[in-house]
C-alpha cells in the first residue's frame, strides 16, 4: 500500500491563507505566478522567506487536490462551506486523515458514539500500522504532534467541539449537489445528518 503522508504536521488549517491562494488561484491558474508574488510581494504576510516558501508549498499541495468548482466554494462567504472543503482538501491530500474521518469519525457518528478521545485515535493508529509500517518508525514527539493537529483540524473545521463532541455538518445546496456530481463516497469523510441524494 502507498505510504502515509505526514506532513501536515508542518502547518495549521490556514483557513486565510487558503482561501487567499485559492483566489488567487482562480485569478490566474498559474502557481508559478502566485509563488512569486507569495515569495515577492508577501502576499502570505509573513516575515522569514522559508516561511512563505513553506506555506505556499503546504497550500498548493491541498489546493492541488480540488478542482476549480471546489475552489470557488472555498472561497464563497458561507463559513460552514469553506469548512467543508478545507476538510475535504485535507483528507484527499492526506489519506491518514481521510481514513481516520471514515473509519473513526464517522463511524462513531452513525453508531450515536458522539464522543471521540486519544483512545479512538490509538486504536486507530494500531490498526492502521499493520498495513502502514512507516508509523511504527515514528518518533514518539512526532505522534503526538500528529494527533494534536488532527484535533485541531477538525475543531477548525467545526466538527468536533472543544470537549471532543462530535458536531453534526448540515450540507448547504451548493455542497450537496458538489457531492451528487462527484464522488458520493466521500461524504464518508463527515459526521452528515443527510443522506446526498442524486438530482
Amino acid at each position: 500500500m502507498k505510504k502515509y503522508s505526514m506532513s501536515f504536521t508542518t502547518a495549521g488549517l490556514l483557513r486565510k491563507e487558503t482561501i487567499a491562494l485559492a483566489s488567487l488561484y482562480l485569478d490566474s491558474g498559474d502557481w508559478i505566478n502566485i509563488h512569486e508574488r507569495v515569495m515577492i510581494d508577501n502576499v502570505l504576510q509573513m516575515k522569514a522567506r522559508s516561511s512563505r516558501h513553506r506555506i505556499f508549498s503546504e497550500i498548493k499541495a491541498r489546493l492541488e487536490c480540488l478542482n476549480n468548482t471546489e475552489k470557488q466554494i472555498l472561497c464563497s462567504p458561507s463559513s460552514s462551506d469553506v469548512d467543508v472543503i478545507l476538510w475535504l482538501a485535507l483528507c484527499r491530500c492526506y489519506p491518514f486523515i481521510g481514513d481516520f474521518a471514515r473509519e473513526v469519525l464517522r463511524e462513531k457518528f452513525i453508531t450515536l458514539q458522539r464522543y471521540i478521545d486519544f483512545s479512538d485515535y490509538a486504536l486507530f493508529v494500531e490498526r492502521e500500522s499493520a498495513f502502514h509500517p512507516e508509523i511504527l518508525n515514528l518518533r514518539d514527539s512526532t505522534s503526538r504532534r500528529l494527533r494534536q493537529m488532527l484535533f485541531q483540524f477538525l475543531r477548525g473545521c467545526g466538527m468536533l467541539s472543544r470537549d471532543n463532541m462530535i458536531q453534526p455538518v448540515i450540507f448547504s445546496p451548493v455542497v450537496d449537489s458538489l457531492f451528487c456530481s462527484g464522488d458520493p463516497s466521500e461524504i464518508q469523510y463527515y459526521p452528515v445528518i443527510q443522506k446526498v441524494v442524486p438530482r
